[in-house]
């Protein structure tokens, strides 16, 4: 095992001697990528950093999968419904994403209805599963033009 009184002291000594890039640090790993296309994952113990590699991967998803698994640990992340009306409020669609910013990217090249939207709303919920469950359950209620759902619905 190799010493480091603090963990910056120890992100410093992979910088310097091993000319790595240490990209994550979290739990009690490190992932470390040492050059291209090359990613590298380590076990920290209290202080004290284990120089065996526990996992090599082509691919920086594949480590962290590892690293996810190996700690028990599952990664939460946020996710938004959201939904678009028109400047006399009508509301022309309701959706649900983890990355608001990059679904919102999508329907302005993608979505035909987008030219007509004259402003959003965004509502945040803390697992996908309550996300798509609120999404659900306006779109039966709120019935938006655009949702492919709620047409199907209105002509039954």
């Amino acid at each position: 095992m190799i010493a480091a009184p603090r963990r910056a002291a120890l992100l410093e000594w992979y910088r310097m001697r091993r000319r790595s890039t240490i990209r994550l640090s979290f739990w009690n790993y490190l992932l470390v990528s040492p050059g291209p296309h090359i990613w590298r994952v380590y076990e920290c113990v209290g202080r004290y950093v284990i120089p065996f590699v526990l996992f090599e991967s082509s691919l920086k998803s594949k480590a962290i999968n590892y690293i996810r698994i190996a700690s028990g640990v599952e990664l939460q992340y946020r996710c938004a419904v959201y939904r678009y009306y028109d400047k006399n409020g009508i509301l022309l669609y309701i959706g649900h994403t983890r990355n608001w910013h990059g679904r919102h990217a999508i329907h302005e090249r993608d979505s035909p209805w987008i030219a007509l939207a004259a402003r959003s709303e965004v509502q945040w919920f803390e697992t996908k599963e309550e996300a798509r469950e609120a999404e659900r359950q306006a779109i039966k209620r709120e019935r938006p033009i655009w949702n492919l759902q709620s047409t199907r619905w209105r002509f039954v």
